[in-house]
């Protein structure tokens, strides 16, 4: 016969929060670290967020580059009320909004629409009413 356990003389034990903390921390060193050669990796809750060296209420995260293909993958977000000035593209630039609304060219974009410019393009200036956060495809020499 086994014997009897009695299960109501067990008490429950948590971890503290600085365990926790601890824990989840290492297991979140541990994606990153476990990554196999040639992959790469940015977590969404990386701090990887930078100024845009010109226009102020915009911040960029750069995702990838690939000088041989000739391209730069980044997020952009805009605060709400930002204007981004008129430029020029001197390769194509792929744009897909994720958040928020984009006014682009005579159009308002939202969440999943995209716009596509041409190199050589000159875009009007850009604006969001409400702030967004898009992902770009451009060429790496227009930023």
């Amino acid at each position: 016969m086994f014997p009897q356990i009695l299960f109501h003389s067990f008490k429950e034990i948590s971890p503290s929060a600085e365990v926790k903390e601890k824990l989840f921390e290492r297991i979140k060193d541990k994606r990153i670290s476990q990554a196999k050669a040639g992959f790469e990796f940015i977590l969404s809750d990386s701090d990887d967020w930078v100024p845009h060296p010109e226009v102020d209420g915009v911040k960029v995260k750069r995702l990838a580059v690939n000088p041989e293909k000739g391209y730069l993958m980044m997020l952009m977000k805009a605060a709400a009320g930002t204007v981004y000035p008129s430029h020029h593209h001197s390769g194509s630039e792929e744009c897909y909004v994720l958040e928020g609304d984009l006014y682009a060219q005579g159009k308002i974009l939202g969440p999943g629409d995209f716009h596509h410019a041409e190199g050589g393009s000159d875009h009007e200036p850009l604006h969001s009413k409400n702030g967004c956060t898009l992902l770009l495809v451009v060429d790496p020499k227009d930023y």
